[in-house]
């Protein structure tokens, strides 16, 4: 399963997008902290809350920091489907706002900008 963390200045990221999962997706499993949803294909997504997320690992790009780190939130989404990751995570990027999203190559995306064709899980 391929993995990418969704990241926020908003405190309640994991509430909003577990929102939008349960309403607009095919519910597989829900959990304290995790919830997992199918399309229509039955292709999974899974979306994780960060209770403490591992700031250190990433290192601020060229230029500096996005933000301050002390006020960034983190869930982690697995999904092995391109487009898929990129439906979803464009369709939670509409309630929060900002939303980003750092890739296996610890690239950072604008989430409401993702396109198929460019971006990788």
């Amino acid at each position: 399963m391929n993995s990418a963390q969704l990241i926020s200045t908003r405190s309640d990221l994991f509430e909003t997008a577990r929102s939008v999962l349960l309403d607009h997706w095919a519910v597989v499993r829900v959990a304290d902290g995790m919830v997992q949803v199918e399309d229509d294909g039955e292709r999974l997504f899974t979306l994780r809350e960060f209770e403490d997320f591992d700031w250190d690992l990433y290192e601020p790009p060229e230029g500096g920091l996005l933000v301050d780190h002390s006020t960034l939130f983190a869930c982690e989404a697995e999904c092995r489907w391109d487009d898929l990751f990129v439906t979803i995570a464009r369709q939670i990027a509409n309630d929060v706002d900002p939303l980003w999203v750092i890739d296996t190559n610890d690239r950072v995306w604008d989430a409401a900008q993702l396109d198929p064709a460019t971006f990788h899980v």
